[in-house]
């Protein structure tokens, strides 16, 4: 099954991972110990950021059983139904602040 979103997902998979981890971290108090809550985000990243320069396109294709995936990927880690919606433009909106990171970095 050809998976025309990964990136995308990946990419979501990332930041919610992020996100947890931070989450977690700040609960009890930023320490050296919340290192270790941080490898799940850092593993996440290495696919999350193999093909970031496909994002936009899976983006600009996006419909509606797409869009789906990615409410199910982020609903799936967060019991926020009432703010889906907004967790999913802001997430979609960190992956294209990424990739405009991305081309600059790549530019400079």
């Amino acid at each position: 099954m050809n998976d025309d979103i990964k990136a995308t997902k990946e990419m979501v998979h990332f930041i919610i991972e992020l996100i947890k981890a931070i989450e977690k971290s700040i609960a009890d108090g930023l320490s050296v110990m919340d290192a270790i809550k941080f490898i799940a985000p850092a593993i996440a990243a290495t696919e999350a950021f193999k093909d970031l320069k496909e994002i936009p396109e899976e983006l600009k294709n996006l419909d509606a059983t797409k869009a789906q995936e990615i409410c199910d990927l982020i609903s799936n880690d967060f019991d926020k139904s009432d703010t889906t919606d907004q967790i999913i433009v802001k997430a979609l909106e960190v992956a294209i602040k990424l990739f405009d990171l991305y081309l600059y970095v790549k530019k400079v």
